[in-house]
């Protein structure tokens, strides 16, 4: 996300939908935003792609993923391209992501 002065973010929250708190969590290692952000069945959340700079001149193909059993975040190998604003599901024990864009371009 981005700050109010559009500064490109790495951190995280996340809400008790029970108590209506939420929770500072251990920050992403890489700052982004217009990421696609998709949570598995086991309750792992996946962070891949976005870009680094509020004027998306930045993409980046690092993934991450949130474990919230440890709270910590772990890197995974890159997507094979940059891409944001793109869009992103877990199934059948896979992430998968497609489309969105690189630079001025769409992806398709």
């Amino acid at each position: 996300g981005l700050s109010r002065a559009f500064g490109v973010l790495q951190s995280a929250e996340r809400l008790d939908p029970d108590t209506g708190q939420w929770q500072t969590l251990q920050p992403m290692a890489h700052k982004r935003c217009a990421a696609v952000a998709a949570a598995a069945p086991d309750g792992r959340v996946y962070i891949c792609g976005g870009n680094s700079s509020a004027r998306y001149t930045g993409e980046v193909r690092t993934v991450e993923r949130f474990d919230p059993s440890k709270g910590q975040w772990e890197s995974l190998s890159p997507c094979l391209i940059q891409r944001n604003f793109a869009a992103g599901i877990t199934a059948g024990g896979h992430l998968y992501v497609w489309g969105g864009k690189r630079g001025t371009d769409t992806l398709q």
